[in-house]
Formats: structure tokens, C-alpha cells, sequence
């Protein structure tokens, strides 16, 4: 946790606010998703990945990239998806699980998969009902980001995920134009695994403690 406050504090010296045409954007986005209270947008040239980042006043930063106004819209869209949903606290407490958690590998794999499912489910939410000519400006947003983004993830943050297995997924998922499940629920299922394996390691420690 003290890493991550280090590094939004640097990283909070690169912010400058974003164009009034992208928060103009950003608010027009927000307003068709329901949104009534828009993050702040900023620009940053510390950052390689669109994040959101904050708890109690979070924001949405943007790298310093030469992206289409399409290719924006679709990474505002994928950002103000993740702060309707309340990512961030469900993130945190995955973090928290696997920090009580630690000695459990079924846990961390449990919270890796509901990252991935997160990311997935937001692709689809702003995709949905898009044709293919979208789903391709998308797509070429999310390859120019993954050219110049950084293998380590930032925590507590939507940073994207340059893992090749999970490119591949999000680039097959933003292709497929059939209609799909994926969403909240396979994230509280996520979260519920989550939650039993630990408890289930908990227990099982328990009992070896009392046979000894």
C-alpha cells in the first residue's frame, strides 16, 4: 500500500487536465452511461495505460498518446465503465483477500481471474451492439497502448494488462460480435471463489493445527 501511495504521488506531479474537447467527450460518455458525478480527466507523460485511479476522488488519466477521437472515445468509455461499476473497491478487496490470504495460490489465481473478468465484462459493455468497423477502431486504440505499456501492472488501478494471454483474450472477445454473459455476475462469482478458497485453506490449517 505505501508503494502504490509513493507512486500516485509521483505520478500526481505529471497531471495536467485534459482538453476541453476530452472532458466535453468524457461528459457526454458519462451522461449516456448514467453517470452523474465525471471523474476529473487528466493527461499524464509518467503513465503507459489509460487508469483510473483514486478511492474516495478518483480520476482517469490518460498517457500522452496520439490517439484518434474514436480511439479516445473508446478508452473514456472503457474507464467511465470501470468507475460505474465501483471496480476499484472490488479490486481492493481482492487485494485484501489475498494479503490474509497469501499462502493460498487458489486465491491469487481466483483474483487474477476476476481481474481478467473485469476487464473482459467492461469491453463488452462498450462494445455492445457496436458493429465490426467499431470493435476495429477499439481494437487499434488498445494495440497502440499495448506498444509502449509497461509489463508490471500498476495495483489499485485499471491499469492495462499487456499479458499476452489476456491481450489475446480481449482481442478475440472485442472481434466477437455475438452476445455474450460475461458481466457483474461472473465478477461476484469471482469474488465468492475467492472468498471460499481462503476459507477453506483456513479451515483445513485449523484442523491440521488441532491433530498436532
Amino acid at each position: 500500500l505505501g508503494g502504490y501511495l509513493f507512486m500516485m504521488l509521483r505520478f500526481r506531479r505529471s497531471f495536467v487536465p485534459a482538453s476541453p474537447e476530452q472532458n466535453t467527450m468524457a461528459n457526454k460518455l458519462a451522461g449516456i452511461r448514467g453517470i452523474r458525478r465525471v471523474p476529473p480527466v487528466y493527461i499524464s507523460s509518467a503513465v503507459r495505460s489509460p487508469m483510473l485511479c483514486g478511492f474516495f476522488c478518483p480520476v482517469i488519466v490518460l498517457p500522452s498518446l496520439s490517439l484518434s477521437e474514436n480511439e479516445t472515445a473508446g478508452v473514456l468509455a472503457h474507464e467511465l465503465t470501470h468507475y460505474k461499476r465501483g471496480d476499484l473497491w472490488i479490486q481492493l478487496f481482492g487485494l485484501l483477500v489475498c494479503a490474509m490470504h497469501w499462502f493460498n495460490p487458489a486465491v491469487h489465481l481466483a483474483d487474477r481471474w476476476m481481474r481478467e473478468e473485469m476487464e473482459l465484462s467492461c469491453d463488452e459493455a462498450v462494445l455492445s451492439g457496436q458493429g465490426e468497423d467499431v470493435r476495429s477502431v477499439y481494437g487499434n486504440g488498445m494495440l497502440t497502448i499495448l506498444r509502449q505499456c509497461r509489463k508490471r501492472r500498476v495495483p489499485m488501478t485499471t491499469h492495462f494488462s499487456p499479458r499476452l494471454r489476456m491481450m489475446q483474450a480481449r482481442f478475440e472477445n472485442i472481434m466477437d460480435t455475438r452476445q455474450k454473459k460475461r458481466g457483474v455476475l461472473w465478477i461476484a462469482v469471482v469474488l465468492v471463489l475467492c472468498v471460499l478458497a481462503g476459507s477453506a485453506v483456513a479451515c483445513v490449517q485449523e484442523k491440521v493445527v488441532e491433530m498436532v
